[in-house]
């Protein structure tokens, strides 16, 4: 018996809807993602006005890959790859009056360079 052959179409069609189903891999890393979601949780929902950063952060959609598009228009940067995930290297807050309490945050950014959380209301223990 000869080898089954398919049209290059359908193997393209066959690692396409494989991908959809198993899920596209995310570049931002997973880790990241989650300080990124604990800073979003932490900030007084009642402090976040329309258009502000923290308002467009839609965590349905990964983060560095829609930097700056509708879903994240700001309060982060991605410069650094590391094992073919991109890692949160900046975290600068607009200067919306955000309040909160960041005690709950586990601040794991082991790439973050630049944090700029100033002109906002946050409190919390000195450490």
């Amino acid at each position: 018996m000869g080898a089954l052959k398919f049209p290059s179409f359908a193997l393209v069609l066959l690692v396409t809807v494989t991908r959809l189903l198993v899920g596209a891999e995310s570049k931002t890393f997973w880790g990241d993602i989650e300080v990124l979601k604990e800073v979003k949780n932490a900030v007084d929902r009642n402090s976040v006005n329309p258009g502000s950063c923290l308002s467009s952060w839609d965590f349905t959609v990964d983060p560095c890959d829609n930097l700056f598009s509708e879903s994240f228009t700001c309060g982060f940067r991605c410069d650094i790859v590391v094992s073919e995930s991109s890692r949160v290297t900046e975290l600068s807050l607009d200067q919306a009056g955000y309040s909160g309490s960041l005690t709950s945050i586990s601040w794991n950014l082991p790439y973050l360079q630049t944090l700029d959380l100033s002109n906002n209301f946050f409190y919390g223990p000195n450490s």
